[in-house]
């Protein structure tokens, strides 16, 4: 059935957890772009694996997506669940909000490098290999459609903690860099205790699943006392490995 003209109509159908799901949703966007009429993307794109408290990056598909679809289809945006978990999904946010006020049509790959330029400094380079690891974990689970902390293991766990630890090392002198580094860290610090979580319950460890609770807990109090942008605690009750 042809829209109407006149409608405007809200699309939803799109995240960044199934990769399937985001190859379909493209080809249905490409089918609106054939009929006249004004489209808006209405979308819960942001929450990711929302259920899984881990750092991810998905930054730059949301960011290709956008672009692609305001070159095409799009009038404007509404993109819900923007759970504000700044530490965990920092460049995700700032893709998107660049991806829809972008008149110098920069790419993608401008926006990270100047995302790990102005931010870290000399540690650019060990902060942007952070996050295309991140960001190559997250595609893999998305591409298996698979649990994320079944990917966000303990090997790319040890890489992450490595590469952060060569980039403190290169700012070591610049307190406002450490300090953005640090901002991360807490954000890895938390996607280790999930994980850790995670792994307990599929051993139905009991004893060590709750120690490692009342830790996480413990996490998320002392985040919202230090820095309330790591983490939004309003978010954190619906997480599977959180909640039995």
């Amino acid at each position: 059935v042809k829209p109407h003209p006149s409608l405007l109509i809200l699309i939803a159908n799109v995240n960044y957890t199934k990769e399937s799901m985001r190859q379909n949703h493209i080809g249905d966007m490409k089918k609106y772009a054939t009929f006249p009429g004004e489209y808006f993307w209405r979308t819960n794109a942001l929450r990711g694996f929302y259920t899984e408290l881990a750092p991810q990056d998905f930054s730059r598909k949301i960011f290709e997506d956008i672009e692609l679809f305001k070159a095409n289809v799009i009038k404007g945006t509404d993109i819900d669940c923007m759970e504000h978990h700044w530490a965990y999904k920092s460049l995700v946010y700032y893709s998107l909000a660049k991806a829809l006020w972008n008149p110098d049509r920069l790419s993608f790959e401008d926006i990270a490098e100047d995302f790990c330029k102005h931010g870290f400094g000399k540690a650019a380079g060990e902060m942007r290999a952070y996050f295309d690891l991140l960001e190559k974990t997250t595609s893999a689970a998305a591409n298996a459609e698979g649990e994320y902390l079944q990917f966000f293991d303990e090997k790319v766990i040890a890489s992450l903690q490595k590469l952060l630890e060569k980039a403190r090392m290169k700012v070591k002198d610049s307190p406002e860099e450490l300090e953005r580094i640090a901002f991360i860290s807490a954000g890895l610090e938390g996607g280790i205790l999930s994980r850790k979580l995670y792994t307990a319950k599929k051993k139905n460890d009991s004893a060590q699943y709750e120690k490692l609770r009342k830790e996480f807990i413990a996490y998320v109090r002392k985040c919202a006392e230090t820095n309330p942008f790591i983490l939004n605690p309003a978010s954190v009750g619906r997480y599977d490995n959180f909640v039995r």
